[in-house]
Order: C-alpha cells, then structure tokens, then sequence
C-alpha cells in the first residue's frame, strides 16, 4: 500500500523518513507507529507543531520486513535499484513543490537522497545544500527508541531545523583562511596578536610525532595556519630546526633555519604571555607536542572546550565534530585529505575558528548550569597536572620487569599445558570461536547474553557467572581466566612500549567517564597502557620513585560508603565513621549476616559483606553484585538484603534520588560536578544516579588533591606520580618524608559541607612509604 506525503502546501518545514512502517502502512499516513509518537513529543519539546509540517517519506511502500536494503542491488547499499532511482525523483519533485525553508532528513536513506552524502552520525547537525533546499539531516525517531539517550541530539537537531525555518535559502558562514603564509605575514599576524592579546584558540596537526602545522584564530571566522612540514613543493626546502629530523623523504621543513627560529621565538612569547587567553581543543595532547617539538610552554589557558564541554554534558560526545554540529552554523568540514598540505592546512584553520566559536557558546552554557566555577577550580587545574605527569612517566625497575616478564611467558606455558590435558584437542581461552564451541557447543552450558551486544559472550563476567552456575566445570573456567589474565598482564605491562627515558607513559583522560573518575590508556604514539587496570600484585614493584626517593602511597578508606551515609542522612553510620576513625562497615555488614562478632570477622565473610554494601547503596541485584565481587548468588542476596534490612534511609534515597531525576534529568554533587541524564527513565537509569554523586565526590576530592599536591609539595621537592582509583603515587625525597605527610594527608581529606548534615564529612586516607609501590609500610600520624 502507498502511503503519501501528508501535510500544508506552505509548511516551513518538511520532515523526510525512509519508508512507512507497519502501523503507517495500516492508516495509510507517515510516522504514526511507535517512532511517530516519539517524534512527536520530540518536535513538540523544541517547539515544533507536526501540523504546521509537511512530512513524506524516500519510499512511499513499506519495504519488506521493514527491511530498506532490499531496494537496493548490493549488500553495502551503494547500488540503488531503479525503484529506488524513481522514488528518489519523485521525492525530489513532490519537495519542490512545498515552500518550505528547511527540510529535516531522518535517518540515512533521507541524507542519501537528498544530499548525496553516506554517514548520519558523521553529518547529522549540519547545514547543507540539495537540490530541493536546505537540509538538517539527524537520526531517525526508530533509531532513537533502540539508542534513547541520543534522543537529546535529536532534539537539538530539531531545534536547529526550527532556527533554520526562519528564513529561506543557505547563508552559511564565511571564513578568513591563510593558509600558505609567507614569513613576513606570520610574523606580522603574530606581532598583532602579542600587541592586542585577544583570546587565541590553536591547534596542531601532526605529521609522524612532529608538529607538521599549528593554526591560530583570534575570531570565530579568522585564523592562519602557520605549516612547519611540507610537501617538497611548497615555498622553502630546508632542514628542520631544533634537532627534529624530516619525517620522511617526502616531506621537509617549510622554512628556512633562521626563519623558523624567529617564527617560534614569536610563538614561544605569545603562548608563555598569561595575558593572552588561550583556547583549546584537548589541551594535553597539543600542549605536549609543542612542548616537545619546539619547547613551547603554555600559560595563560582561558579554556580545553572539550573538558568544559563534559562538565556541561557529560554524556553528551565531545569531539570538535559534535561540538560544531551543536554550538556552530559552520557544516561539517573534518572530511580533509591528509596526503594534501592545503587540504590539512585548512582544516587545521577551521578547527581554530570552530574551537573558537563554540568556547562563546559552551562558556554561557557552563555559566547557566553554574559548572564555570567548578571547571576552573577543579577540572582545569586537575587536568594540567596530570598532563605533566604523564609526560614526566614513572621511573620503571627494568631488570624486575624483564624477571617478571619471564615469569610470566612460563606461567602462560604452564596453564596452555593444562588446559590441553583438561580438553581433549587444546583450547585456545584468546579465541572467542573456540572458547563458545566448547562452552556454549560441546558443553551446552546456558548462553550468557552481553547486555551491550545483544551476542553470546565469554568475557570475564560470563565466566565468573558460568562458574557459579556449574561448579563441575569451574577447574576449566578458572585455568582460562587465568590464562586470559596472565596473557593481558603480559601484553598490557610487560610488553608495552615505554616512553622516554624508559619510563612508564599513559594518556590521562579527565573526560573519561560520566562521573569524573579518570580514565587511562595508552598514549597516541602507542607507548604505555592504562594504569587503571594495573593488578592489585607485585607487578607494581616495579614502579619507583625518583633518584633518593620514597614511593608515597595515598588512598581513601572507604570513601563512597562515606558519602553515602552523609548524602542519605544515615544518623547510625554518620555517628560509628564521625567518633570511630576505623570503623569498618564492611565487617559491621557481616555481623548482620553471620553469627560472629565485629572483632571476629573473618576475610572471607567480610568480602561476602562488602558485596552488599556496594550491591545494596546502589541498587544492585544479587547476580550482579555476585558476578561483580566474584561470590555465589546466595551468598551475594543474603549480604544485600542484611544491609538494607538495616538501614531503611537508602531506600528513602533512592526515592529522593529518582524524584530529582525524573523533575530536573540531573544531580550536582558537593563539589559541584553535574550530570545530566538523558536516557529512558527506569531501573538502569536510577541505578546509575545513584551512584554518581558517591563517585563524582570521591573521584574531585582525588583530582583537586592531585592539582594541588604539585605547588603544595614543591618546596620539599616531591609530587604527584600517578593516580589510581581513590589512590595517589607521590615521589618524596626520603629526607623530607616526615613533612611532606601531614601535607599530602591535609590535601587528600578536605572537610565537605554536605546539606542537612552537622558533621562536616572527611574521609580519611590511609598512607604508607616504601621503595616501590608495592613493598609499603605504613605511618601512623
């Protein structure tokens, strides 16, 4: 059955589908069924009428199984079919005649028809130009029901459409590009800049691990790009400065020494100058390369727009793309041949002006969400500091790695042998084929389904889960989660490239997570690995501080459980943490579920408790705190229900907690930190907000003490190495160990006002010193 285009001949705005679903397809009109519904509400939030819209669809049949490939002769969906032709010309002719100012393409056979162009998530926001008009292109509504917490970017879309339908025809922005300079045009844009000192947003493109570019703009729409690598065809064709050899036969410096060094001598004083603000776009990794290229230090940073971007959004993408899809006009540009220099040059240059112009626009959006504040003061400063550290690395005992490293290749030995006698014809535990023919095939062990893929899986939680279900097997499933440990310790740590200096590196990402704990990996020159998966063993012998040096270890004692009780008002644990500094919650949990004393808890019973006091803050069930903490499902009910049987004020919370989300989508914790939540609301959702505030607070007491450890302990010549988790490495001069702890211990507990609280809360730290980060002993203060 056909369905058409329904909708005012005058509409400003046309709303294009892929094809008619089942439910449109029974009442003969586009975008009723379940996505209509979501469309509408959608359109309605941004203060779009559907009635005042005209809306159609690329074809006007339902395909079969609402499958839109069978209308094109290929699997990639390159070769339309002459169907699809014909209805792409007839949709062409049916827009032309709507007088609308915009038209909103929804999905990706809508952007292909009327635009030719491949990629929604690539080109959604954008502005472009079609034969019939002007297009927004976004996702589409039933994409949006599968993936519901991008429904924020199709509003945002939407409104853009809104804007947009104001006026006819493509006015886009207009950009002042130079792109070839000479010498004498660097160094007179240069001199401006460093006489009138006006905000500079900069970038940097990079050819091997040199700096083959660096752009500035001074405005949303004007900015150079000065090159310092180039093809053999551009002006100049000499030997780079600085000692940096060419990067390859094929490219060679674009100005002479002398040049050069005048050029970055200019450049030097500009980004040294505090007066001048500086806007960037992931300032660790531009002010690295700088750093080291050129010896170019940075001061004066107004702003990364990444990171003010995350305080703002953090579940929102960061990337420049998606922040000039929302905070800009300009389309999307980022499609550059990188084989060109003109073609990077400009794109080095647009990504100048873009960061410059969405810094005005997310600066009044963090103002609004009253988040300024706690970027500058917290953020910022944390991200700074650990960029210096991870250039600075960890001082590495190599001939200890070698020894370990030897280890463990015989251990991997060792278990392969094992597992060979254990299955008859081997098993390969790296082999996802393998491990699911014996498993879920020759076994026909019960299928665990990934929650992320929708696919059978075998990663570690499957494992955990198996062996819990079927003790029979768990000897097999134990030696292959072994040997997958084993095998990721060997290739995560022990083999991984070290950075300069033989120093362990890692790339620090303080937009890593929606709560504000770090993430880590390796950095972009595939040196290092994350350290926040360094095993809790002797591996971190390894690490050491510097020459004449202690290794300082500083983390907080049950830091979450904390906030928790202070943020729920639970009177009992704030009294038992308030006048006994070592109560520990997870032995009083245990208490309540054996029947043994505080002082003779054991390990084991302990463990099983602490699952449910994590399990039972944070909503979790008893499967998943079992497969979390590695216990059985009984042991992990009984453990959480004891816990919450015992103290009523969490469920209060949660309550507390869901009625804030479902009337604001956000929390604020303590210190300031937001977080908007744009997914469906139900039990997942709540899971999570539970859980932010405990971590946010936690995780900013650890990053404000790492940024403030670097000018509290200079005098003494120690610092911050590395941060894990709710812990922090310093180095200390043995001689000055005894002043810098109770510095470290002041940083590291800060007392925090939480509302409807007397008490101030302060988690306090436990802090031990020792030659290496594993051999610790502990001070008492």
């Amino acid at each position: 059955m056909t369905v058409p285009g329904i909708g005012p001949k005058d509409a400003r705005i046309i709303l294009v589908g892929e094809a008619p679903g089942a439910e449109e397809e029974l009442r003969g009109e586009p975008f009723v069924g379940s996505s209509g519904k979501l469309l509408n509400d959608c359109l309605a939030n941004v203060g779009i009428s559907r009635s005042e819209c005209y809306l159609t669809n690329v074809m006007k049949t339902r395909p079969p199984g609402n499958n839109f490939g069978v209308f094109y002769n290929d699997k990639s969906r390159r070769d339309p079919s002459d169907l699809l032709r014909k209805s792409t010309e007839d949709l062409h002719k049916e827009l032309r005649n709507i007088s609308a100012n915009v038209i909103v393409a929804l999905g990706g056979e809508p952007l292909k028809a009327l635009v030719a162009k491949s990629g929604i998530d690539k080109w959604r926001g954008s502005i472009l130009s079609s034969p019939v008009g002007k297009v927004v292109p976004t996702y589409h509504p039933a994409y949006i029901l599968r993936m519901y917490h991008h429904r924020s970017i199709l509003e945002l879309d939407l409104k853009r459409a809104l804007e947009e339908s104001t006026t006819p025809g493509l006015s886009l922005p207009q950009h002042s590009l130079m792109l070839r300079p000479t010498y004498a045009q660097v160094m007179e844009h240069l001199r401006y800049l460093q006489s009138s000192k006006p905000p500079i947003a900069f970038d940097i493109e990079t050819s091997g691990q040199h700096t083959r570019c660096l752009g500035l703009a001074w405005s949303p729409r004007d900015a150079i790009c000065i090159p310092f690598i180039a093809k053999p065809e551009a002006p100049i064709s000499q030997k780079l400065t600085l000692g940096l050899e060419p990067v390859s036969s094929e490219h060679d410096a674009y100005w002479t020494e002398d040049q050069e060094r005048q050029v970055l001598v200019l450049l030097a004083q500009i980004f040294h100058d505090p007066e001048i603000p500086k806007i960037a776009q992931n300032f660790p990794f531009d002010s690295t390369i700088l750093a080291r290229d050129f010896g170019i230090w940075i001061r004066g940073l107004e702003c990364d727009t990444l990171l003010l971007h995350h305080c703002c959004y953090s579940e929102l993408p960061k990337s420049l793309d998606f922040l000039c899809s929302v905070y800009t006009r300009v389309p999307r540009y980022s499609d550059y041949d990188p084989s060109s220099d003109l073609s990077t040059w400009r794109y080095n240059a647009m990504d100048c002006c873009v960061t410059h112009e969405a810094w005005t626009a997310i600066k009044k959006e963090a103002f609004e969400l009253d988040v300024w504040n706690f970027y500058k003061e917290i953020v910022e400063p944390c991200m700074i500091a650990l960029t210096r550290a991870q250039n600075r690395g960890v001082k590495l005992h190599l001939g200890k790695r070698t020894l370990l490293q030897n280890e463990t290749e015989e251990k991997i030995q060792v278990l392969e042998k094992e597992i060979y006698q254990a299955v008859e014809g081997g098993l390969n535990p790296q082999s996802p084929k393998q491990m699911k023919d014996y498993f879920y095939g020759k076994l026909r062990l019960a299928t665990v389904i990934s929650r992320h893929t929708g696919k059978p899986t075998l990663n570690e939680d499957a494992l955990i889960k198996l062996s819990h279900r079927y003790p029979k097997y768990g000897g097999i499933i134990n030696l292959c989660l072994e040997h997958r440990q084993k095998r990721v310790l060997l290739s995560t740590f022990l083999q991984s490239r070290l950075g300069r200096h033989s120093r362990a590196v890692t790339s620090y990402n303080v937009a890593g997570t929606v709560n504000g704990r770090l993430s880590s990996s390796q950095t972009i020159f595939g040196e290092g690995g994350n350290l926040q998966n360094i095993p809790k063993s002797d591996l971190r012998r390894i690490f050491l501080p510097e020459r004449d040096a202690v290794f300082i270890k500083c983390d907080l004692s049950q830091a979450e459980v904390r906030v928790v009780a202070w943020i729920a008002g639970i009177k009992t644990l704030i009294e038992r943490f308030t006048l006994e500094p070592d109560f520990d919650i997870h032995k009083w949990n245990a208490t309540n579920i054996y029947p043994v004393g505080y002082e003779d808890v054991t390990g084991d019973q302990r463990s099983v408790a602490k699952a449910g006091v994590h399990g039972g803050n944070y909503g979790l069930g008893a499967q998943k705190a079992a497969s979390l903490f590695g216990i059985s499902f009984q042991d992990a009910k009984r453990a959480i229900e004891a816990y919450r049987s015992n103290l009523p004020e969490v469920k209060v919370w949660w309550e507390q907690v869901q009625a804030e989300v479902s009337k604001t989508r956000s929390l604020t914790s303590p210190l300031g930190r937001k977080r908007h939540f744009f997914g469906r609301l139900d039990q997942d959702l709540f899971r999570s907000a539970y859980s932010f505030v405990p971590q946010a607070t936690v995780a900013d007491i650890i990053n404000r003490a790492f940024a403030e450890a670097e000018p509290a302990l200079a005098d003494l010549g120690a610092f911050p190495i590395l941060s894990v988790h709710d812990e922090i490495g310093y180095s200390c001069p043995e001689r000055k160990l005894k002043e810098a702890v109770p510095r470290i211990i002041k940083l590291m507990t800060p007392e925090i006002t939480v509302p409807g609280v007397a008490e101030p809360l302060k988690i306090p730290c436990d802090i031990s010193s020792g030659p290496n980060w594993w051999d610790q002993e502990p001070i008492y203060v």
